[in-house]
């Protein structure tokens, strides 16, 4: 909750897309230490200004708070899906 919580203070919009009805989905793989090893954006909204926002929204999280070792045992590293808006 704490990972979601910061990428999602992050994101912004500019006002005219406030009241739209975009959403998108990007998937992040962290490592153990936190950092971003890759982002992709798994499910465009089709307005490149929102997915840019949402990308960006990941980026400037960066980097994450280290993750338990439960998420990583094995792997080294664990991945994650953000929605925009958040709906959860």
């Amino acid at each position: 909750s704490q990972v979601k919580g910061a990428v999602h203070s992050n994101f912004a919009v500019p006002s005219w897309l406030s009241d739209a009805n975009f959403k998108a989905t990007v998937e992040v793989v962290i490592s153990s230490d936190g950092k971003i090893l890759r982002r992709n954006l798994v499910r465009p909204s089709g307005d490149s200004t929102f997915d840019g926002a949402a990308l960006a929204a990941v980026d400037a999280s960066n980097p994450f708070p280290p993750a338990p070792e439960r998420l990583t045992r094995g792997w080294g590293s664990f991945t994650i899906q953000f929605n925009f808006p958040d709906n959860s």
